[in-house]
């Protein structure tokens, strides 16, 4: 920040109680602030985008599919999501699938530790149940991911 932009207390309380004369002066008080803190603005007018006509219902129904639902959800990762993903794939019984903890990470492309920790956090979320068997961890999906 410049020394002409470097703003102290004093100065500051000094121009917003010049501007604010009453209750009907703050707006115009914020934008001196701004023009005076950030420097003049353009003005320029955006246009508004208007919103794009669904005339398929394909594009309808993909709104409400369970997986665009599934990827939008902000409680998981990209790396749980990507573990979700694999194992709704790989896994064609309602039991599940057993697979070793470092076979799932070298399949995912991932370390061993970040697979074990995705794996305990998504049981934490409910999505996954686990369970340690000796032909490797039996996971199975609790949550139907629907991918189309």
């Amino acid at each position: 920040m410049s020394k002409n932009r470097k703003l102290d207390m004093d100065s500051l309380t000094s121009m917003i109680k010049k501007t604010v004369r009453n209750d009907d002066d703050r707006k115009k008080a914020l934008e001196e602030f701004e023009e005076e803190f950030y420097g003049k603005k353009k003005n320029s007018k955006q246009k508004l985008l208007k919103p794009e006509k669904r005339l398929r219902k394909s594009n309808l129904s993909a709104e409400n599919d369970t997986f665009s639902v599934f990827l939008s959800r902000k409680d998981l990762t990209s790396t749980e999501k990507l573990m979700l993903i694999f194992i709704s794939h790989a896994s064609t019984d309602k039991e599940g699938m057993s697979i070793s903890v470092r076979a799932l990470a070298s399949s995912l492309g991932i370390n061993k530790n970040t697979a074990l920790d995705t794996l305990i956090s998504l049981e934490l979320k409910g999505i996954i149940e686990k369970k340690s068997t000796p032909r490797g961890t039996m996971v199975k999906l609790l949550v139907s991911v629907g991918i189309p």
